[in-house]
């Protein structure tokens, strides 16, 4: 499977997203890691599921944008695959 891994947050995700990529990749996944969430704006039909481990709450530094926003939502009501690690589900 094709991953879109988005991290980064207030949470020490430099510490755990090195371990899922890992993880993953040797699951023979391939893996696209974002740190600035700025793929969710563009064509997604590239990925079969995108994995959060992350944090994105409004009104914060981090949060996504308009563009972002809507492209996250429609590939996954468009029937794209998502995977929320941890606190990532209240993003």
């Amino acid at each position: 499977m094709n991953l879109l891994l988005v991290t980064g947050g207030k949470h020490p995700y430099e510490e755990t997203t090195p371990v899922l990529n890992d993880f993953l990749k040797e699951a023979g996944h391939s893996v696209t890691v974002s740190e600035a969430a700025n793929e969710l704006a563009g064509d997604l039909s590239a990925f079969d599921a995108i994995v959060l481990n992350t944090l994105r709450q409004q009104a914060t530094d981090n949060e996504l944008n308009d563009a972002e926003r809507s492209g996250f939502e429609n590939f996954v009501s468009g029937g794209g695959s998502l995977l929320s690690v941890h606190i990532s589900a209240a993003s």
